[in-house]
């Protein structure tokens, strides 16, 4: 080829590269005729490679067509360059717009152009070298990858990735060359991947026990993973794995979920890994393990709130709860590797254990029973808690309270417990008691937790109130002879009852009151009304006819007793129901609790019990507490929360079923209990009979109706 030897192999002047110029622009006869001589030699080239690999077999051949191939590759890239200018002047003749534009072969314009000079090496390194030696190349390399795959060394690995990606990178064209290099080896590659692994399996599962056996397997399957990227084309990885893995795991799911009961079961974290890795690769492989997890973690924590009793404390059933539940967060952190769907299983089977009821039908109150123990953690007279001690009890808390059903029974008895501890100054800290409501809101919302925050402000502008009472009383000029502190409560936000015993409002105390009433209603909040409550006000008394004094805490109704006796040292029992207007069942209760701490003593007679100082009292501490009956708690408030939780569920029930149907006007059955459910699971979990209950209610009140001929449909009545 004398032209393209001129070109390579001669020294040229200015005038003749003039020449050379004008010739390729303009001549399309000599720019035929160059790439003519181009293919000729190439031609000529891969069959002269092709000779050179006559004769040479296995091993030999493929790195003898490795080099041959590198060597060739290299070479046609730099004669592409070579060409560019030349390419892009034959690709204007035939039709691009310029000859300095690189060509894109997408389009079926662009189609027609012929062959750039790289295109042409390729094409004759496939028909001439690929075409003859492909049986006994791909024979080679299937050869080399299932030594690697029984573990044996390959040192010639970098030839087998390179012979596999000729396959490839002969053609320029991304679509063909990746048809080409399917039909060549991939096809042969996925056949003999799943015949080595059928032959393999049969071989684990004679060779190991099924713990044994999943490990392998796992192995197996990273290992194949790992050599799909160490030696085939990309487009070959997850054909490779998947042949892999249908059979290793696919066609064995039966054997290895028959086993996952016995895994879970023993709760073998390892074995339950390794497995939970192999099913995950299947498509809804990992149904059985979550079912089997989640009847588990249910079938554990029901016995264990079955070995509780009514004599077990709140601690004993919180620290149990707590114990399943970190038992088997552990096993989804370790064995799962906190994988959602069973975090989802995990939250569905601890609420159910939570809220399990006992066989005798009677539920384990878990939203009473956490309540309690939210106000032993936060009472005064518990333990001595470091700050880190007590945020680690109240996540605790927090950590079961979101599994709990109802949050509102949680409400009344959380509000009902915080109210004492304010009233009576109990709390062990108030920032610990704002904490505890920060986590409650995080979960619930602000509305759920607004009257507790209410409390907590009514608690502070009564200390305001109180120090602008005392600016009032030096400003008028009035001095009471106790000194005295109220605490204003918002009606609506505290759990308290506004009726309490007849009460005579002792004489020393008549003025105090009176006073502030009116600096209260008057002077600072014209309108409102103050409703005392004295079964929740405490005094500290000084008792000064002894020979050692003491201070002694007491209720308002012991202090109205006690007061009495500044006049004399015995009343019969019948004055003192007299001058203090006590009802019979308080005022018996009061005497008891005097008597009881020893500061009266009884003497009884015919027509009627009397009751006398005792002046020969003595206590260890000079100040004291009388145990106060409002701190203890009695079966029939118990009963009260529950009733009134039931009541308010009705009225919540028929407000969001009015809510709905306002909204959709006419809806089905199903669909209204639907939405009623997920309105109102924020708060509790209402039962069908309770909803449908609430549905004929509201019928019979004409606020929806049921359409005629369809009797599972309902209208909205506006």
């Amino acid at each position: 080829m004398p032209i393209l030897a001129f070109l390579l192999d001669t020294k040229i002047d200015d005038d003749d590269k003039s020449d050379i110029y004008n010739i390729c622009v303009v001549s399309s006869e000599f720019v035929d005729r160059i790439y003519g001589d181009a293919k000729e030699f190439l031609d000529c080239h891969v069959t002269n490679i092709k000779g050179n690999l006559k004769n040479v077999f296995a091993q030999a051949l493929l790195k003898k067509y490795y080099e041959s191939w590198m060597k060739f590759s290299s070479g046609a890239r730099y004669l592409n360059l070579l060409f560019t200018y030349l390419n892009r002047s034959r690709n204007y003749m035939h039709g691009s717009d310029s000859p300095y534009e690189l060509m894109e072969y997408t389009s079926k314009e662009n189609e027609e152009l012929p062959p750039e000079i790289g295109q042409i090496a390729m094409h004759k390194w496939q028909e001439i070298i690929i075409t003859k030696y492909q049986n006994e190349l791909v024979e080679v390399l299937l050869a080399a990858v299932e030594k690697d795959r029984r573990e044996e060394s390959i040192p010639f690995s970098d030839v087998v990735n390179g012979v596999i990606h000729s396959f490839v990178n002969v053609e320029e064209d991304e679509l063909k060359s990746l048809e080409f290099y399917q039909s060549v080896f991939e096809r042969r590659l996925l056949e003999e991947t799943k015949n080595f692994y059928a032959r393999e399996l049969a071989r684990l599962r004679e060779s190991y026990d099924f713990s044994g056996f999943i490990k392998a397997v796992k192995n197996k399957i990273d290992a194949e993973q790992h050599r799909s990227q160490k030696f085939f084309h990309v487009s070959s990885h997850n054909k490779v794995l998947k042949a892999c893995i249908s059979r290793l795991t696919t066609e064995q799911i039966d054997y290895l979920n028959g086993e996952c009961a016995r895994l879970v079961k023993n709760e073998l974290i390892d074995d339950l890994n390794c497995l939970y890795k192999l099913l995950r690769l299947v498509d809804n492989g990992l149904n059985v393990m979550l079912r089997e997890v989640e009847n588990h973690i249910k079938r554990i924590g029901i016995e264990v709130t079955a070995d509780l009793r009514k004599e077990n404390t709140c601690e004993d059933y919180v620290n149990a709860m707590l114990k399943v539940s970190d038992r088997f967060s552990s096993l989804i952190q370790h064995a799962f590797e906190e994988d959602p769907e069973f975090k989802t299983i995990f939250g569905k089977a601890i609420r159910v254990v939570i809220n399990h009821s006992n066989p005798t039908g009677t539920p384990i109150k878990a939203a009473e029973i956490l309540a309690r123990y939210t106000d032993i953690i936060l009472r005064k007279g518990s333990k001595n808690w470091s700050d880190a001690e007590l945020d680690e009890k109240q996540t605790h808390v927090i950590t079961l309270f979101r599994y709990v059903d109802d949050k509102d029974l949680f409400q009344k008895f959380y509000s009902k417990f915080l109210a004492k501890r304010l009233i009576v100054n109990g709390s062990i800290s108030l920032d610990a008691e704002e904490e505890m409501i920060k986590k409650l809101k995080f979960i619930c919302g602000y509305e759920y937790t607004s009257r507790l925050h209410q409390m907590f402000t009514d608690v502070r502008l009564s200390e305001g109130v109180n120090s602008d009472f005392s600016a009032y009383l030096n400003k008028k000029n009035i001095k009471l002879n106790i000194n005295f502190n109220v605490n204003v409560l918002q009606s609506g936000a505290w759990p308290l009852s506004q009726s309490s015993s007849p009460y005579s409002i002792p004489p020393e105390l008549e003025t105090s009151l009176t006073t502030f009433d009116e600096y209260y209603c008057t002077s600072l909040h014209r309108g409102r009304k103050l409703v005392w409550l004295p079964y929740l006000s405490t005094a500290e008394l000084r008792m000064t006819y002894l020979k050692k004094g003491y201070y002694v805490t007491t209720t308002s109704y012991q202090m109205a007793i006690l007061l009495l006796y500044n006049n004399a040292l015995s009343f019969k029992r019948s004055d003192i129901k007299i001058r203090t207007q006590l009802t019979e069942k308080e005022l018996a209760r009061t005497l008891f609790s005097l008597e009881a701490a020893k500061i009266l003593t009884k003497e009884s007679s015919h027509d009627s019990d009397s009751y006398k100082l005792n002046l020969e009292f003595g206590n260890k501490r000079t100040k004291f507490k009388i145990a106060s009956s409002f701190i203890r708690e009695n079966p029939q408030e118990i009963t009260k929360v529950h009733t009134v939780v039931e009541d308010e569920r009705k009225l919540f029930l028929q407000a969001t079923i009015v809510r709905i149907m306002k909204s959709r006007k006419v809806l089905n059955h199903n669909s209204l209990l639907e939405e009623v459910i997920k309105m109102s699971v924020n708060r509790f979990s209402p039962s069908i009979g309770l909803i449908k209950k609430c549905i004929e209610l509201l019928i019979e009140k004409d606020y929806m109706m049921r359409n005629e001929g369809k009797q599972d449909e309902y209208s909205y009545i506006a």
